[in-house]
């Protein structure tokens, strides 16, 4: 059992990664040496034992022989609750030996404990996964297990002499996840049916040049799959290596995480279709996410699509003309002998700009990895026939057919979103509003008339907040795994015109200009400290208030809610929408103010614009760690105001604090001084597909249900059923101390 090696996971169940060893029963004389050095010390009923071994047993010598002789992998999961998913599972092929004494010892122990003789989970459904292998002293990534053995390393995109890709051929000649998978690629992207999403949200920064130039066999590439760059060997003419000092080619950041840039290549005719067009040729900027555990798979992967539209004999593509002759015709590499740069940034910033559509498919070649983000640009560019000609030449001259395009595959139940600038607001709507001036609440019409000029999601989005949370349908997940570390007091108020805030929408502290009594300014070396949510860093940025409270419970409103507004602490996020957290806390009214909020709630000023503030120190962690202790509620929503951004991380207490009305109706004052209206609170919105989960506090696991023995063979289907119903049952009361060292 591993994990990943970073701090932030400790303690969770995530990024973990299993080596699997199989053992066959041997005779009597061929127990594993192995086991003997440590088995007889086992307890055999639960707790720990002293090892007494005069040595220790080196694990290394023991699978790195084996790792050698290759392995089965595929994702899966614990195979013990809570049976958390994302797990890397490498089953060795090697085999080792173990003899009965040695199975004895293991089931006395487990009878002594759990009253049966066995410890495994029931196999489970494979459903849309491939199992990938790999194989003694195999290069390259992993063999696609599926595969026809004959066919593994001659799949096809037609027979010979066709003139188009034949889906029936492919099919026959790809296998594996290439036939099942439900998440394909290519796709036709049909503009009227896709959601509009937001802005552009992906910023490119590659940095490098070729040495050299390569034909596949299946298509012409620049680059290496690999996140090093290679370069040319002048003593060989036909090698490569990797650079030295280890050099890197840029990444792109995409939807706010980094994607190391691996290569780019190209298709005629294009792979994906628009509105069923299809097009001369396509370019595929591969990227993966920037992970070195990841290098050599196929996962988290992401591309950027450039479609190119066939233009006449005067409009071939610059920029392919500087390097497009110079491939070799013939399966190979070829030196690239330009010395001007070659700026790929510049060739996808400006499109960007102008959108994108977005899907979650697959690798377009076996073994048709899934999970790939698409991001096709809007913007075509212009070839020419005679830059087409080459890209046909080169591949009929390797595999006899002048195409190297994937016929496109279902979109099932994948949505298509659109990535589109920010439109400029309507002249008729200059301001969003929450109702109509002299209105008593929140009206959803107006909303919507003049949210959308601000950001389409707010009007298209399908995972938009606020909502309605209806406490017997929210589902049971885990622990509070949420621990604030807010290390920040104000040294002045703001008054938005949309509410009452404290700090900035910003990872820096600010702080109050005494020359002016209005200005603020960036404070040196200054942060606001972050919260951990759900095992990552969030830096922690402002805290503003909303009348009457926006989320609702079982369709009950509150007086006030507070937004503690967090940030993913990456340093590309920021200035982003992105990667956004909020622990939200309900207020309800009483006849008691709040203490908390009469420290500063007075100084606010009653007009947009900001004031000194001058009181204690403020304690926001005090605040929210017993609230947090309590429980919550979690889902993924989006920004209460426009642009309404999507993929915020939402965590609304369970527990409520107390508000007296002279403190509401300072918020009330303050926003019909700005607004014209006395609230500042979006309409609910639907729920649909998602779902929301209680974290719940530490509660004392149920008596266990009376224990049937039986054998895997013997157990029924309503024996199966009880074993289902009693993990779903343990899977929501775990304690939180278990270590991952006891899961497997």
């Amino acid at each position: 059992m591993h994990q990943l090696a970073d701090d932030a996971l400790v303690g969770s169940y995530h990024r973990l990664a299993v080596i699997g060893l199989l053992y066959e029963l041997g005779t009597d004389s061929e127990c594993n040496a192995f086991l003997d050095m440590f088995w007889d010390d086992f307890t055999m009923s639960a707790g720990a034992a002293e090892y007494n071994g005069s040595t220790y047993p080196d694990l290394n010598a023991k699978l790195s022989a084996e790792l050698a002789q290759g392995y089965y992998h595929w994702y899966g999961s614990l195979t013990t609750p809570p049976c958390t998913e994302g797990v890397s599972w490498n089953l060795l092929k090697v085999h080792e030996k173990v003899c009965q004494r040695q199975i004895d010892r293991l089931q006395d122990a487990l009878q002594g404990t759990i009253h049966l003789d066995f410890n495994n989970r029931v196999t489970q459904p494979l459903n849309h996964r491939v199992v990938t292998a790999t194989s003694a002293g195999a290069v390259g990534g992993p063999e696609n297990v599926y595969s026809p053995p004959e066919q593994a390393d001659h799949w096809l995109y037609a027979n010979d002499g066709q003139t188009s890709a034949n889906e029936t051929v492919q099919e026959a000649t790809w296998g594996g996840l290439c036939v099942a998978g439900h998440e394909q690629s290519p796709i036709n992207v049909v503009t009227a049916e896709t959601n509009s999403a937001g802005s552009p949200s992906i910023q490119t920064a590659m940095d490098t040049s070729p040495t050299y130039l390569k034909t596949t066999g299946h298509g012409l590439q620049v680059f290496e799959t690999s996140p090093a760059l290679h370069v040319w060997d002048p003593l060989s003419e036909t090698n490569t290596s990797v650079a030295e000092p280890a050099a890197a080619k840029g990444h792109s950041m995409i939807g706010g995480s980094k994607f190391n840039f691996y290569q780019v290549h190209w298709h005629t005719p294009s792979e994906n279709t628009v509105d069923g067009k299809s097009y001369a040729m396509e370019a595929h900027f591969v990227h993966q996410f920037d992970d070195a555990a990841l290098h050599g798979t196929y996962h988290r992967l992401a591309v950027i699509g450039l479609l190119y539209e066939l233009g006449t004999d005067s409009e071939c593509n610059v920029f392919l003309d500087k390097f497009w002759s110079m491939f070799s015709m013939t399966k190979g590499v070829s030196q690239y002998t330009d010395t001007s740069a070659f700026d790929l940034n510049a060739k996808l910033n400006a499109h960007i700009a102008e959108g994108y559509y977005h899907w979650y498919g697959s690798l377009t070649t076996p073994p048709c990895t899934e999970g790939v983000s698409w991001n096709l640009l809007k913007v075509t560019e212009k070839v020419c026939q005679r830059q087409v000609d080459t890209l046909k030449e080169a591949l009929h001259n390797v595999q006899h057919l002048d195409f190297n395009n994937r016929v496109t595959q279902p979109l099932y139940h994948r949505t298509v979103t659109e990535m589109t600038p920010p439109p400029t607001p309507a002249p008729s709507h200059p301001h969003w509003v929450y109702a109509n001036v002299g209105e008593a609440s929140a009206n959803g019409t107006a909303q919507e008339a003049t949210w959308g000029a601000y950001g389409s999601l707010c009007t298209s989005g399908h995972e938009q907040s606020p909502i309605n949370v209806v406490t017997n349908d929210a589902q049971i997940a885990a622990v509070p795994n949420i621990q604030t570390h807010i290390d920040a007091s104000p040294a002045y108020l703001k008054n938005t015109g949309h509410g009452l805030q404290l700090f900035e929408t910003s990872p820096a502290l600010h702080a109050w200009d005494p020359a002016s009594e209005t200005d603020i300014s960036v404070e040196e070396n200054g942060d606001k400290g972050h919260s951990m949510i759900g095992s990552s860093k969030f830096n922690f940025y402002q805290v503003h208030w909303h009348t009457p409270s926006e989320n609702t419970v079982n369709g009950n409103f509150f007086a006030m809610e507070a937004h503690y507004v967090h940030q993913l602490d990456d340093a590309s996020l920021i200035g982003t929408y992105h990667r956004l957290a909020v622990i939200a806390v309900l207020y309800e009214l009483d006849s008691e103010c709040n203490t908390f909020l009469d420290e500063f709630w007075a100084e606010f000023a009653i007009t947009k614009g900001v004031s000194e503030y001058t009181g204690t120190t403020l304690d926001l962690n005090e605040k929210l760690t017993a609230g947090l202790a309590e429980g919550y509620y979690h889902w993924y929503g989006s920004l209460t105001t426009p642009p309404c951004t999507e993929g915020v991380s939402w965590n609304l207490l369970k527990v409520t604090e107390k508000v007296c009305q002279r403190q509401v109706d300072t918020l009330r004052e303050a926003l019909q001084n700005t607004q014209h209206v006395n609230f500042n609170n979006r309409v609910t919105q639907p729920l649909h597909h998602r779902i929301v989960t209680e974290m719940t506090p530490d509660m004392t696991p149920p008596t266990p249900a009376p224990v049937v023995t039986t054998t895997v063979e013997e157990e029924t289907e309503a024996d199966f059923a009880l074993r289902h119903a009693s993990w779903s049952v343990l899977a929501s009361t775990l304690v939180a101390t278990m270590t991952i060292a006891t899961i497997m």
